[in-house]
């Protein structure tokens, strides 16, 4: 029964090093693992977990900067480019990326509009995210192959809606200003 016990303990502690130097030496703790003292006598090694964000804690934004949501908001005149809805601060908004970043989408104003409703909530947004092919023929989402400065945007306005090319400055062109004139 002694061979059993002490196997037991080994196994529920870990491998057992003499001292502290014998298990600093080890591979797994050259590697990174962390050398611990051990209620046993002996040293162990255990692998070091990564931190993990609080439970509750806001999750890390990769989205624009502050400035850059506010020009995309001003050129869209606060309002949905795709249905036209008025669309203030502190109501379901989003700033869409034309191109994903996932796929190499930028945080440049020539990939971004303003769109209502939230990835979770209803609204333009929310089609954009389900892939919806209508949105991708009005430019609102564009496959990572696409330029997004090539490509127009079919804005909706209170005459219907126009084509208009976004441009670096943060504004529309009626033009699209990668054509090359001859």
């Amino acid at each position: 029964m002694t061979g059993l016990a002490q196997r037991t303990e080994i196994r529920r502690c870990g491998k057992p090093y003499r001292t502290e130097e014998e298990a600093r030496r080890s591979k797994r703790a050259l590697a990174g693992a962390e050398v611990v003292p051990c209620h046993c006598g002996a040293w162990h090694v255990r692998p070091v977990k990564a931190k993990t964000a609080a439970k509750g804690s806001a999750a890390r934004d990769t989205g624009p900067d502050t400035l850059t949501r506010a020009v995309v908001c001003n050129r869209d005149g606060n309002c949905c480019a795709a249905c036209g809805k008025a669309v203030p601060a502190g109501s379901w908004r989003s700033i869409q990326h034309r191109v994903a970043r996932g796929h190499g989408g930028t945080n440049d104003t020539f990939n971004l509009i303003l769109l209502c409703g939230s990835a979770t909530s209803p609204g333009c947004h929310r089609i954009c995210e389900d892939r919806d092919e209508h949105m991708h023929g009005q430019g609102f989402w564009l496959e990572s192959w696409q330029d997004p400065r090539a490509e127009p945007v079919m804005i909706h306005t209170a005459d219907g809606g126009v084509t208009a090319w976004l441009t670096d400055d943060g504004e529309y062109s009626g033009v699209n200003p990668l054509a090359v004139t001859a």
